[in-house]
């Protein structure tokens, strides 16, 4: 799950400023303010998400933050108004917070003695691994444009969002209320 959504986000985030600038025209200045609201967005969103985890659970949070992100960056990667992608980009980042999600889930997968040691373990492989996709996705933009790169990090986000449907839940169950019991 780490490995697949992380791809995806260095694979798209590391280029974005590139893909305005070259491929939508972009003047190399308002780049700057196009990635400002976009980090908005993603401020946003990983306030909003913290309560979401809340209400329907981490996992749950997780899976409709991948999701989110793999129907919002096609939208992003494929829109060529300036205006629209002003727009897009902060609904983008907006579900782009399922790192902030991850510590709080994946460490609640191994038993308590080795918690952190299996959840930094997994977070941080999926970083290792997606040290690469920057690299990838250059190459890959060469072949298909900056554009067709981002929908295949888009992939990458909805891979990791259905995977995650295969990892159990770890929602707390609630404590049952006390009883008393009677003696005779």
């Amino acid at each position: 799950m780490a490995g697949l959504a992380l791809t995806g986000w260095w694979g798209g985030s590391t280029w974005l400023p590139t893909y305005l600038a070259t491929e939508r025209g972009i003047p190399a200045g308002t780049v700057a303010v196009f990635m400002t609201v976009l980090n908005l967005g993603m401020f946003v969103g990983y306030n909003v998400f913290g309560l979401i985890a809340d209400r329907i659970g981490r996992r749950s949070a997780i899976i409709v933050s991948l999701l989110g992100v793999a129907v919002t960056l096609p939208l992003y990667a494929l829109t060529s108004n300036q205006t629209a992608l002003l727009w897009f980009g902060p609904l983008f980042a907006f579900f782009a917070a399922f790192t902030g999600l991850f510590g709080s889930y994946i460490g609640e997968l191994f038993p308590t003695r080795i918690r952190t040691t299996g959840a930094g373990f997994c977070f941080n492989v999926g970083r290792g691994v997606s040290a690469f996709a920057p690299f990838g996705l250059a190459a890959l933009a060469t072949v298909t444009g900056l554009s067709g790169g981002l929908l295949v990090c888009a992939v990458f986000f909805a891979a990791a969002g259905l995977l995650t449907f295969l990892l159990p839940r770890t929602d707390r169950q609630p404590e049952p209320a006390p009883t008393l019991e009677r003696t005779a």
